[in-house]
């Protein structure tokens, strides 16, 4: 399930959030589904994905 998030994130994010992902994915942080579901729509995705994985 989180290949496909993160191909779904490279498609919905703009360059930069993408690649603000691509480091977490890098790091080996697997960012939950439900996460993924919460911020998609956020402007700032990975603001809101590092707070809502804290939150967990």
């Amino acid at each position: 399930m989180k290949y496909l998030a993160a191909i779904s994130l490279g498609l919905i994010l703009s360059t930069s959030m993408s690649h603000a992902m691509s480091n977490l994915t890098v790091s080996g942080v697997d960012i939950p589904e439900k996460v993924f579901q919460q911020c998609a729509g956020s402007k700032n995705f990975y603001n809101c994905a590092e707070q809502a994985m804290k939150a967990m």
